[in-house]
């Protein structure tokens, strides 16, 4: 079932770091997360394929020996069957693709930054709600096994948004927290920190974008003027 677990965090996109893309938008700093939608589904579908193919196979050849076995091999196969489902369902709902936007970068911490976020639609759903969240997790190797423990979390709902001809667009402002570590002070162990994003609809699955973040220390980038040019 370790596959299993290793799908559901593809689909719901929480490790995979987005490509930042050089940028001449005038708006700012541009990162994209581009789901892999189309794996999960291909995972999931595979998987229940040959999951029930086994079972068809072994009550066609031998029901009445193994009769007990194949109802509990049924029961088991419902998690990926569900987890396929899910996968269907947010495919056929949102682009794959998301954006987020920074006026500067790197973002240093205890600042500010406000943030814009667009995300389409395939289909035309009505969008009740979008929360942001920021958090940092510490990664370290303990022996042959990979530890990872949250540093910290917040989320929090956003009030600017709109969603026009399938496009959603939303903005907020975030506080960069001051009292996390930051990447560079990891040293042996590994900071990751990111922002998500969260839609969610009257009707259908929630869209989740995930866009990891470099934070610095205050004053160890350049002045506000330069730190905007970066973006273009």
């Amino acid at each position: 079932m370790a596959a299993l677990a290793e799908a559901e965090k593809l689909s719901n996109r929480e490790a995979r770091p987005p490509k930042i893309i050089p940028g001449t938008r005038p708006e700012g700093f541009l990162l994209v997360d581009e789901t892999p939608l189309g794996c999960a589904v291909a995972f999931f579908g595979f998987f229940v394929a040959f999951w029930y193919g086994i079972i068809g196979f072994v009550t066609w050849y031998n029901w009445h020996k193994m009769s007990g076995w194949v109802v509990l091999f049924y029961i088991t196969g419902l998690l990926p069957l569900a987890m396929l489902i899910r996968s269907i369902k947010i495919t056929l709902t949102f682009e794959k693709r998301a954006e987020l936007i920074l006026p500067r970068w790197p973002p240093e911490s205890g600042e500010e930054i406000e943030m814009s976020f667009q995300r389409r639609l395939r289909r035309n759903l009505t969008v009740i709600g979008i929360d942001a969240g920021i958090e940092c997790n510490q990664t370290e190797q303990v022996g042959s096994e990979t530890k990872t423990t949250a540093i910290g979390d917040g989320t929090f709902t956003v009030r600017d948004f709109t969603e026009n001809d399938h496009l959603i667009r939303a903005r907020w402002t975030m506080k960069m927290p001051k009292d996390w570590p930051l990447p560079s002070e990891g040293g042996d162990k590994e900071i990751d920190w990111k922002v998500t994003v969260t839609i969610s609809l009257a009707q259908g699955p929630k869209g989740i974008s995930t866009f990891p973040l470099l934070v610095v220390s205050p004053g160890s980038s350049q002045n506000e003027e330069d730190r905007s040019q970066l973006a273009r």
